[in-house]
């Protein structure tokens, strides 16, 4: 049990701090993910809660978290994301600026039944096209769409000047597709030790000064001591 809540702390304390589109910190998150997948229900869920806890801008990067664990980590992760996939990428839809629904288009197009389910990814184009009729839905089959060219473009959505859609700004996705496992992996064993390098010096740092204030409170004591022996052998000058 405190295994457990030790490792959902830690994941905890380390996805608060992912404000911006940092790939060392989503790779890093990534990996621990990946080390403590027989925790990946508790892990999963923690993600899912902390999307709808973030700023709208924020949101994005929990899913490009997603996205990383889905595509690089192997087990129960693919399962668990995907049961919630439409309400959660849904609500992020809904507060995200026309920018962030570009990306958050780009983000879908990598998505494929090897990652989610193909009856997942029809109820999630349907649900976001609810919301932006130019977000388009995909058929099966020969239906499907054959190219980006296709989408009729909103200009409230889509930025005219970046059409075809494919020309709009790409995710700087953390999905470790330009990089080996291995390189990430050694990355992230780097990024690790300069983490505990960094609580090395703040553990330090404490003792330092745990030190000088003991150091003070002997020396308070050693004054306060020695007046009151002052006082007690001259107590005439002490009334005085």
């Amino acid at each position: 049990m405190e295994e457990v809540e030790g490792v959902i702390a830690e994941y905890r304390s380390s996805l608060a701090d992912l404000h911006v589109n940092s790939k060392p910190h989503i790779d890093m998150l990534t990996i621990v993910a990946k080390e403590n997948a027989h925790y990946a229900k508790l892990i999963a869920s923690l993600i899912e809660e902390r999307l709808f806890e973030v700023k709208p801008k924020e949101k994005l990067l929990i899913f490009y978290l997603i996205d990383s664990i889905v595509k690089n980590v192997e087990g129960d992760y693919k399962k668990f994301f995907n049961e919630r996939l439409v309400e959660n990428f849904k609500h992020a839809f809904e507060y995200a600026d026309d920018t962030t629904k570009v990306k958050m288009y780009n983000l879908r197009e990598t998505w494929n039944d090897k990652w989610f389910s193909s009856q997942k990814l029809k109820s999630l184009d349907v649900a976001v096209h609810e919301l932006d009729h130019n977000w388009p839905v995909k058929n099966s089959g020969a239906q499907e769409l054959n190219s980006k060219n296709k989408i009729h473009i909103n200009p409230k959505f889509f930025s005219a000047k970046k059409a075809p859609i494919m020309k709009a700004p790409v995710m700087k996705a953390p999905t470790g597709l330009k990089e080996t496992h291995e390189q990430m992996e050694k990355k992230l064993s780097l990024e690790a030790e300069i983490r505990e390098l960094e609580r090395e010096r703040i553990r330090l740092e404490l003792d330092a000064e745990l030190e000088r204030k003991k150091i003070e409170l002997e020396k308070n004591a050693q004054t306060a001591q020695e007046r009151i022996s002052r006082r007690v052998d001259h107590p005439t000058a002490a009334r005085l």
